[in-house]
């Protein structure tokens, strides 16, 4: 079953229903369950690319990593060529009345395939698809500018993505990345487990500031982090403002998918389809 959040009344409702569901341990159970049955049914033809293997355990373990761009054997120099032609628009914008600034427009987004090429690159495809044992669908890039201002709001506060059982992101920085600059932050899979729904202090009895993971480095490292199993949030930058590009994936059928991202994803299918392998278009669908 995948919801599809549009601004009408009906879906609102319906996804409004679906959060409070949630909550509620059977109904969790029946959604894992449609996904255990569809890789039981998909497992025979998962990829057999074994080459990011050792991630892909350290992600089933802690449900974080961090790697270095390169480590992907993807070719990354075009990609990020246009995420610093992105960053630098968004640094040209005022900061004032946002604690960010990211690419909004569709148009602008689409003008730069390079990122949605690397994205759709097997080696990641293949990562993707072997943590999550199923097909996966990409989900889409964001280039983001976290402003310094302190201010602890919105996805600066702990959260858990809802889109999917498993959403994986790599959130890769685009400058030095220090302890004033908002790196992001994140609880492991087992720690984010035992905190549950807890929140504020709550969420730090039982899981202390010292166990947190706090992801430091510099240019183009790559965070790698399940962001549905692990409690994760872009810490507020105090000194220095974050730039960073995140690609993120789902399973080929998700819990929610927002309307917006399928267009985009459309979008991009019809205007660079020719050089796209069958696998590619798939995981765009």
């Amino acid at each position: 079953m995948t919801l599809i959040w549009k601004e009408t009344r009906g879906s609102r409702l319906a996804i409004s229903l679906h959060y409070r569901a949630r909550t509620f341990p059977a109904y969790e159970a029946w959604l894992r369950y449609g996904h255990r049955r569809a890789r039981a049914a998909y497992r025979g033809r998962l990829s057999n690319n074994g080459a990011l293997e050792d991630l892909r355990r350290e992600l089933h373990a802690y449900g974080v990593a961090q790697r270095h761009l390169g480590y992907f054997g993807v070719p990354y120099d075009a990609m990020v060529a246009a995420a610093d032609r992105l960053c630098a628009e968004l640094a040209a914008q005022p900061v004032e009345g946002s604690h960010f600034r990211d690419v909004p427009d569709d148009e602008r987004l689409l003008a730069e395939p390079e990122p949605y090429l690397f994205a759709l690159s097997e080696p990641l495809l293949d990562l993707a698809e072997r943590y999550m044992g199923l097909p996966v669908r990409y989900f889409g890039v964001a280039v983001k500018r976290e402003i310094a201002n302190g201010v602890l709001e919105g996805t600066r506060h702990f959260h858990t993505d809802p889109e999917d059982e498993n959403v994986l992101k790599i959130i890769v920085y685009l400058n030095d990345v220090d302890a004033g600059t908002g790196p992001f932050q994140c609880l492991s899979a087992p720690d984010s487990a035992k905190v549950g729904k807890r929140r504020g202090a709550e969420l730090e009895r039982v899981v202390p500031a010292s166990n947190w993971i706090t992801c430091l480095g510099p240019r183009l490292t790559a965070n790698v982090c399940d962001t549905a199993r692990c409690l994760h949030r872009a810490s507020p930058p105090l000194t220095t403002d974050r730039y960073s590009i995140t690609f993120s994936y789902l399973s080929e059928r998700p819990y929610l998918l927002w309307a917006t991202d399928l267009v985009r994803q459309q979008q991009f299918r019809e205007r660079l389809g020719t050089p796209l392998n069958s696998r590619q278009i798939t995981a765009l669908a």
